[in-house]
């Protein structure tokens, strides 16, 4: 169904509700959103990147992980889903899980670091230290977008390491037992001299790199090599909205198409999403009106309590 179906119905007719997005619905409900309800492209890039953190809590809760396994690498390319990407890890910095008393004498649980110049003036600590997740960052090409630059200004200044290469090196089996489960991709062969940078530094990929209606030839260059290395991982991936080198209607059977554990729907899933088949599937929606959901049939989960992502 095209996005003017959506909107072709006579005066009493509901359109058919369905559960994926096409491409054009997907722009047309995002055009409703900034041209209609007056949404800022920052706006929807801050509620897609903290909903993107908040499933990676979920997917992957701190208590349930290692010290090791707290490290998130995130990919950014130079497009939106790049600018969502920075928003996440900047989010991600800032989501402690036990209970601290912070210098200026805020005690917060599970939530966000809070204190004089984002950090504590003192913290003092039980037996099970402040647990928090440890992002990194890797930009395959550097945007000279006005609003990349300012999220890259903010992780930088929240002290989130920036990485001048993306090491090729990447393991060729699941070394922790933790996510020996999780859908294996292809990896380097059994005996290859590789050194396993990425898989012995960190726990889990955030994939930020193309997202929708970008293909992986178009990016070219620095994208397309980051791709080759993020489909070789073992360790836990997870993609926003669509995942890097995927058709956004017909999935993710193309050669460049990495293969997701976790996938984080914007909105609503798009067409693709049908094709996914890794663990944990969520939507981050919960801020697109009613009305604008009424009028592209959407029919999405619902949302527990003040949850800003629902798992499908």
């Amino acid at each position: 169904m095209s996005s003017s179906a959506c909107t072709d119905k006579g005066p009493g007719e509901a359109p058919e509700e369905r559960r994926f997005l096409s491409t054009s619905e997907a722009a047309a409900l995002e055009r409703e959103l900034l041209d209609e309800y007056r949404f800022g492209r920052l706006q929807l890039v801050e509620l897609c990147g903290h909903a993107s953190a908040v499933a990676v809590t979920k997917a992957f809760p701190l208590p349930s992980l290692s010290r090791k396994q707290r490290t998130v690498l995130v990919v950014c390319g130079p497009e939106q889903n790049g600018a969502v990407g920075l928003a996440c890890a900047r989010h991600l910095r800032v989501f402690v899980s036990s209970r601290v008393l912070w210098g200026g004498g805020a005690e917060l649980g599970l939530g966000f670091r809070w204190g004089q110049g984002w950090g504590p003036a003192a913290a003092i600590t039980g037996p099970g230290f402040p647990q928090e997740y440890q992002p990194s960052i890797f930009c395959p090409v550097r945007s000279a977008d006005a609003l990349h630059r300012d999220l890259t200004t903010q992780c930088e200044k929240m002290d989130i390491p920036f990485l001048s290469f993306l090491p090729a090196e990447v393991s060729c089996t699941h070394s922790d037992p933790a996510t020996a489960h999780l859908p294996s991709r292809p990896l380097t062969p059994p005996h290859s001299p590789q050194v396993r940078l990425i898989d012995d530094a960190y726990g889990l990929v955030v994939d930020a790199v193309l997202g929708p209606g970008v293909r992986p030839a178009e990016a070219g260059g620095p994208c397309a090599r980051a791709l080759a290395t993020l489909k070789r991982l073992s360790i836990p991936l997870v993609s926003l909205d669509v995942p890097s080198g995927w058709d956004a209607e017909a999935g993710g059977d193309a050669q460049d198409a990495v293969q997701p554990d976790v996938l984080v729907s914007f909105a609503a899933p798009k067409s693709c999403a049908g094709r996914f088949s890794g663990r944990h599937h969520f939507v981050a929606g919960r801020f697109v009106p009613e009305d604008v959901r009424r009028k592209f049939g959407l029919r999405l989960p619902e949302y527990t309590g003040t949850d800003c992502v629902a798992a499908l």
